[in-house]
């Protein structure tokens, strides 16, 4: 839907924006254009709000389904448009599937790429790009897919290299990590991230992390 604050009007529903017909999970901003991945099956569109509204898979459609992000992505849970002309999105896979995806989209080329078991039977949870670092920080939790039991003791935070598409980093800062719910750039190499750990005491903590230097500088338990 869409709102004009200043206008006064009332909010216009602009109907469906997705061949999913469930939910859209994340959306990102690159170039004027807004990307929108959506359950089920991580379907990636995008649309341009200077041009009237009209979904479908047509060239000519606005917003265009621009088709699945990967086979096995199927909750697009966090994404960020930018890093090397890309849209990237972290995701938790398929019903009955351990192993969620890292991908991409790439405008220009209209190509699509995608990385499986980064961390080994984890998934992609958070995204954040740390701009004085030129990388991608990216951050796991031991779920699998709907239906599925963790195989994995525990998760863990990567940076990525988003012009080389490789990973430079792989680490928990000894934390013993469950999920990374979120991640945010803080800069000089440093992010804010909320995270739950292994063990007894279930509540997450908002933690300061300096990717920098490979250390964990506060933490904070949320009550």
């Amino acid at each position: 839907f869409r709102c004009d604050p200043a206008g006064g009007g009332a909010p216009e529903d602009l109907g469906a924006c997705s061949v999913s017909g469930g939910e859209a999970y994340s959306m990102a901003n690159l170039d004027g254009q807004l990307y929108i991945a959506s359950y089920p099956g991580a379907r990636l569109a995008v649309y341009d709000p200077t041009r009237p509204y009209r979904f479908g898979v047509d060239p000519a459609a606005n917003p265009r389904d621009l088709g699945r992000l990967d086979e096995v992505a199927y909750r697009p849970l966090a994404m960020v448009a930018g890093p090397a002309g890309k849209v990237w999105a972290a995701s938790i896979p398929d019903y009955g599937m351990w192993g969620g995806t890292l991908a991409w989209y790439d405008p220009q080329r209209g190509t699509f790429g995608s990385h499986r078991h980064v961390v080994r039977d984890c998934s992609g949870y958070a995204l954040a790009y740390l701009a004085s670092e030129g990388l991608l920080a990216v951050g796991y939790a031991i779920e699998g897919g709907t239906g599925t039991t963790p195989r994995a003791e525990r998760a863990a935070l990567v940076l990525w290299d988003p012009v080389q598409d490789r990973e430079v980093w792989q680490g928990d800062l000894g934390l013993s990590i469950h999920t990374v719910f979120d991640l945010m750039d803080a800069g000089d190499g440093c992010a804010y991230a909320v995270i739950l750990q292994n063990g007894a005491d279930q509540r997450p903590a908002l933690c300061l992390l300096d990717l920098r230097a490979k250390r964990v500088r506060a933490r904070c338990v949320l009550e």
